[in-house]
């Protein structure tokens, strides 16, 4: 073979072995491409993915905030729109787990309602120690159409501090029983023991100096409440109206720094 061939031959096989090494190396760098793609491509859509959280639009609760441990009277505060209210306030009630209705106090505004605009709330529930560790704060709008298209509300978790058992938040309350009669239309001498009033299951609103409602407690079938609070002035506000039988009249209660004041709510039945 001429000298010159050969010198073609070798820069023939240098050429051939530098273009598979070129390849080899587009090959390379395309592989580590599609690899980093499909990596981002991964993280990305792992951290766009949408975590569903509560409508709160229309309402900003600063406190409590959720998951906080609460204990009576509970404050609770934030700002909301004036879309929201109705007549300055709005219905906020407390839950324990079971569902049971711990307190339930209308918000109120502190500021003009009469916008669209975010307008300040507050109010404070007094409650009896919760049978279970967490519960459930709901603020509702207030809604006065009643139709089920108009309601909204947010809910906020919370939790109870644990207490002893059979020893309230405050040492001292309002304790009593509610009574309904006349049970007869015409009264007896001497009376007739069938005729006797009556325990009565009802609805006590409490109310402070101010005339705002701190809390409300229910009556049980035999008639009897009992409420922890702080030590003040109440007013004890059945939750009737006043236009329709049976009615009970407002009492005036002065509870103690410790103790409870014992009561008697007297309901008319409007028997005759």
């Amino acid at each position: 073979m001429h000298k010159k061939d050969l010198l073609s031959l070798r820069k023939k096989c240098y050429t051939g072995s530098m273009s598979v090494k070129h390849l080899s190396g587009l090959f390379i760098g395309i592989l580590v491409v599609v690899l980093l793609g499909a990596w981002i491509f991964s993280y990305t859509k792992v951290a766009v993915a949408p975590v569903p959280v509560p409508s709160t639009s229309n309402i900003v609760v600063a406190v409590p905030q959720p998951g906080d441990t609460v204990t009576s009277p509970l404050v609770v505060s934030g700002e909301a729109r004036g879309t929201w209210y109705f007549e300055a306030s709005f219905p906020v009630h407390l839950i324990d787990a079971n569902g049971r209705e711990l307190a339930a106090v209308p918000a109120q505004a502190q500021g003009d309602w009469m916008t669209t605009e975010f307008v300040p709330f507050s109010a404070t529930l007094s409650f009896e120690t919760p049978t279970t560790e967490t519960g459930t704060l709901i603020f509702k709008k207030d809604n006065p159409s009643g139709l089920p298209e108009h309601d909204a509300e947010v809910r906020v978790p919370v939790q109870f501090k644990k207490v002893t058992p059979g020893v309230l938040p405050y040492e001292s309350g309002i304790r009593g029983m509610v009574t309904i009669g006349p049970t007869c239309p015409v009264e007896r001498v001497p009376p007739d023991p069938l005729c006797a009033d009556k325990p009565y299951e009802a609805t006590l609103m409490i109310l402070n100096t101010s005339g705002k409602q701190m809390a409300t407690v229910t009556s049980g079938k035999d008639g009897v409440f009992k409420i922890s609070l702080p030590p003040g002035t109440y007013t004890i506000r059945p939750s009737e109206s006043p236009s329709r039988m049976p009615y009970a009249g407002e009492q005036t209660v002065v509870v103690p720094a410790t103790g409870y004041t014992d009561v008697t709510i007297q309901y008319d039945s409007g028997i005759r």
